[in-house]
């Protein structure tokens, strides 16, 4: 999917510096032309402006009888509103079907009518019925979705194997507990959205009520292809803190629970709802195996000369410090930012080397900073 991106920003910079961001030009070069052919559809199912109730919507994608895809183009230069999703939604609602697609060539918004909240049908809760919002120049902004997840827009996700469904479901909890989409939503996205695309890999197909399938082996699973993702390969496994393991199990349980109690959910009951101590025992206590990857004589003592070479520049002894702290005693970052000066000044280690390292330590910290007392944190904040 990432091909296809680079395609789409190639013809948009195209007709963006011949002056020729028309809708027409968006529709035939970046639509027909790249997305739909590039995410498997059938160019020759489209029908174009498709009648809606005296309105005509601009692509429709035929699929199979009776379930089609509804596309909406806007001109390339055209910053989406609210009332072009809201057009969009009408559209698709009216004739009964489920997902939608607005565009401008830069931006593409992934619909699903079938998105429900307790409050009012009105023109707010139809902006709950977003499932993704992409910008083809912009993969980093919170505002919108990962590249990475542009896959789910595909013929074979969205209609054959259903796995963009997983997405409604969290779109679905988002219209249910976090509507405001606040700071606390943008956490549970992001542990959600990676969950998902590991929980779709695993199961290559959707099919009702299988959020109530999901269990304990199944994010364990989840914890460990973290591990191998952070590391880039299968060769070991990266340490993920037991904090961390926590976080994930709350944000996952939250949305399973959540839909499972609510009318709108679709599923009536989850794995999740033993409590996370009891659920997680297994794992906090080391039964998911963790390997760890040492650091020999030689590259430690290349290391040691690379940070006193650099003491003198800005950071250089808070570096070393945050290193040695890393590696003689294997702190997490977490760990570090919770130390005190009391730790650092009053620690005794029987181990003779260990306790040359740790006075070393106190006495750089204590040159860096001055300070006595009071939490390290802003001195160890790594960057």
């Amino acid at each position: 999917m990432i091909h296809t991106i680079t395609k789409l920003k190639q013809a948009y910079k195209k007709l963006e510096e011949g002056k020729s961001l028309l809708e027409a030009n968006i529709q035939h070069h970046l639509i027909c032309e790249i997305f739909l052919r590039d995410l498997g559809y059938d160019v020759s199912n489209c029908d174009f402006e498709k009648n809606c109730r005296n309105k005509h919507c601009d692509i429709s994608v035929e699929i199979m009888k009776n379930k089609s895809l509804f596309i909406e183009t806007k001109r390339g230069d055209h910053k989406i509103e609210d009332n072009d999703i809201i057009q969009l939604a009408s559209y698709v609602r009216d004739r009964g079907l489920e997902y939608g697609i607005l565009t401008s060539g830069k931006e593409f918004i992934l619909i699903n009518t079938n998105i429900r909240t307790s409050a009012n049908y009105n023109e707010d809760m139809l902006k709950l019925q977003i499932v993704f919002w992409f910008n083809i120049f912009n993969s980093k902004s919170k505002e919108y979705t990962r590249h990475e997840f542009f896959k789910f827009l595909s013929k074979e996700a969205l209609f054959d194997t259903q796995t963009t469904t997983f997405y409604k479901d969290i779109a679905q909890f988002k219209a249910i507990k976090y509507p405001a989409a606040n700071i606390s939503w943008d956490t549970y996205k992001s542990t959600l959205f990676n969950f998902f695309e590991f929980y779709a890999n695993e199961r290559n197909r959707y099919k009702p009520r299988i959020l109530e399938e999901i269990n304990i082996n199944d994010f364990e699973k989840f914890i460990i292809y973290k591990r191998d993702q952070a590391t880039g390969n299968n060769s070991g496994k990266k340490f993920v803190s037991d904090s961390s393991i926590r976080n994930n199990y709350s944000h996952i349980s939250s949305m399973l629970n959540c839909l499972a109690e609510s009318e709108y959910g679709g599923i009536n009951k989850t794995c999740f709802d033993k409590g996370r101590e009891k659920s997680l025992a297994d794992i906090l206590s080391g039964s998911v195996t963790k390997t760890y990857s040492s650091i020999g004589d030689e590259t430690f003592e290349q290391a040691i000369n690379y940070y006193l070479k650099n003491t003198k520049k800005d950071k250089g002894i808070r570096d070393l410090t945050i290193f040695l702290l890393c590696s003689c005693y294997g702190f997490e970052r977490s760990r570090i930012q919770e130390l005190k000066w009391s730790d650092l000044i009053r620690n005794k280690k029987s181990n003779q080397y260990a306790e040359c390292v740790f006075r070393n330590i106190r006495t750089a910290i204590l040159e860096t900073s001055g300070h006595e007392t009071g939490s390290i944190r802003t001195l160890c904040r790594l960057n």
